[in-house]
């Protein structure tokens, strides 16, 4: 696990986790089950934060990128 907040709405209290593999998983703190996951980062998820009130609240996610240069002939590239 590399991130973990915490949703303190008493309507929809959770708990957010990152990893490695680049998932986020979320925790309904009253079932005390899992209530989604979401497989989309490339990499390793390095944060996660709220942004928003009440229904307009959205997790933010974020991750280390990395950019590789190439040597392209004479010039560089970043390719990514």
């Amino acid at each position: 696990m590399t991130a973990v907040r915490f949703r303190p709405d008493p309507t929809q209290l959770a708990l957010f986790s990152a990893c490695e593999d680049g998932s986020i998983a979320a925790y309904d703190l009253y079932t005390r089950g899992v209530r989604g996951e979401m497989k989309n980062h490339m990499s390793a998820v390095t944060t996660l934060a709220f942004a928003g009130k009440g229904k307009g609240t959205h997790l933010v996610s974020g991750m280390l990128l990395l950019l590789l240069v190439v040597v392209l002939g004479p010039s560089f590239a970043p390719v990514s």
